[in-house]
């Protein structure tokens, strides 16, 4: 058998990254043909849209039009709940800077409809942004999905990336189930016991302010009569859809963006241990396309066509890992804004409710109140940056598993090739918020710093 020389670290470092520019000039060429309009795309990448949507096995993907179908109902459904989504949060917008403008004088309410108000705001431009800009991008994250990310041609460690694979996809699947629950019962509470608790707790030492009806789950100004059943009635159910709408796109987005986290993770732990089985891997496919029996490694290293076999199992790593960060990129793109905007909101909201806290009579209701919403906005920081860090954490990995590797055994050439590799992933995967702002656990640290900063300094002032 003829065995061809292999190329050297320069020459693959080159043809790899050929191959990455023309993956990303291809998925930006595709994204500006695809922004003509929200369902724009072929028939065949259409298929494997669903597919990929099938294989994330996030539910509600298209019921809540995050991916707008193409195909009837659900064309139609879509663009129905896309128009509600922004004519209710438009009015509610509108109701909340008036509400927020006659609230001026009373710090606890003024708080209280701007948490609701940065809330509503910031999924409006969420959507803005999703619709306009990230759809195309969210077309060719799924696509990756249906097709894989990289699929090895060793057999050699199959069993235990499969067992890690199910292993992610039961905590993927309990993620979202619990989520979903959570999300019921948020949405229970407040249609049936929020309206009790109001009556019975609300604000009855404070001064009330005329224009603000405070028995709705949010004080609000409402351009309309609110102290009728009927009047009450439109209010609450106004309240209750606008809490209900932004649940719907959570039970999706939310389990999607878990889904691609843990994917990057994945990704990661099976490069790694490819990485550290290089030799069994170009063991196996020695014995393959050589057609022998069973050899041991020690008795190959000087064999020529044994050096092919570990140079084509290194470029299946390199090439893994530039898929990986392929993927993540793309990943980035589709939620970089999602991440800043919710980020930098919640540490503005954190930032007011520790001014309120300070100031609140020690479990009054309405300190129990605000302290709850303080540590669930804290919460949702805290998951955001765990993401953070578990996907930098992932591609630490690789630096480590190719220091680890039985490069020792490896001639000059793949020596020089694993060098260059581990120089290239030693530059860690980072998650960032708008490019702006790295988001990790250190960062959530900083969060939890400066908000109890503001509380220790407006506490102490009378």
């Amino acid at each position: 058998m003829r065995v061809s020389q292999a190329e050297t670290p320069e020459e693959m470092k080159n043809s790899i990254k050929i191959d990455h520019d023309s993956h990303i000039t291809t998925k930006y060429r595709i994204g500006i043909m695809n922004r003509k309009k929200l369902w724009h795309n072929t028939a065949e990448n259409w298929k494997s849209i669903f597919r990929g949507i099938k294989k994330t096995e996030v539910k509600f993907v298209i019921a809540t039009a995050l991916v707008v179908s193409p195909h009837q109902p659900w064309l139609t459904l879509n663009l129905i709940l896309i128009t509600l989504a922004f004519t209710s949060m438009t009015f509610f917008l509108y109701v909340g800077a008036m509400s927020m403008y006659y609230a001026r004088s009373d710090l606890m309410t003024f708080v209280e409809i701007a948490h609701a108000y940065s809330i509503v705001f910031a999924f409006y431009v969420l959507l803005i942004a999703h619709y306009a800009v990230s759809m195309p991008m969210t077309h060719g994250l799924y696509q990756m999905i249906d097709q894989g990310i990289f699929d090895y041609k060793t057999k050699y460690g199959e069993d235990d990336d499969n067992k890690l694979r199910d292993k992610i996809r039961f905590y993927q699947n309990v993620f979202q189930n619990v989520f979903h629950v959570a999300i019921f019962l948020i949405l229970c509470f407040l249609g049936i016991l929020t309206p009790f608790l109001i009556k019975f707790f609300g604000n009855k030492d404070g001064d009330l302010i005329k224009e603000i009806n405070y028995d709705l789950p949010v004080p609000l100004w409402l351009p309309f009569e609110t102290d009728t059943v009927l009047g009450y009635t439109l209010a609450y159910s106004f309240v209750f859809g606008e809490v209900a709408l932004i649940c719907v796109y959570l039970s999706s987005a939310i389990p999607f963006i878990v889904f691609c986290t843990f994917e990057i993770n994945l990704q990661f732990r099976v490069l790694q241990r490819s990485i550290l089985n290089l030799e069994h891997r170009a063991l196996e496919r020695y014995n393959f396309y050589g057609n022998m029996t069973e050899q041991r490694v020690e008795i190959l290293r000087e064999d020529v066509f044994y050096a092919k076999c570990v140079h084509e199992c290194l470029r299946e790593n390199i090439l893994h890992h530039i898929e990986i960060i392929r993927f993540f990129n793309l990943f980035q793109d589709v939620t970089s804004t999602l991440f800043g905007v919710i980020i930098g909101v919640s540490m503005m909201v954190l930032a007011s409710l520790s001014i309120v806290l300070s100031k609140a009579e020690l479990f009054s209701f309405i300190f129990i109140k605000f302290a709850f919403t303080f540590f669930v906005e804290l919460g949702i920081v805290f998951g955001y940056c765990l993401m953070g860090t578990f996907i930098t954490d992932g591609s630490q990995l690789i630096p480590s598993a190719l220091y680890n590797c039985p490069w020792y055994n490896l001639n000059e050439i793949h020596r020089r090739t694993l060098r260059i590799f581990q120089i290239n992933s030693a530059v860690s995967v980072e998650l960032k918020g708008n490019g702006l702002f790295l988001i990790d656990l250190q960062l959530f640290v900083q969060i939890v710093q400066t908000t109890y900063s503001i509380f220790n300094i407006f506490s102490s002032m009378e």
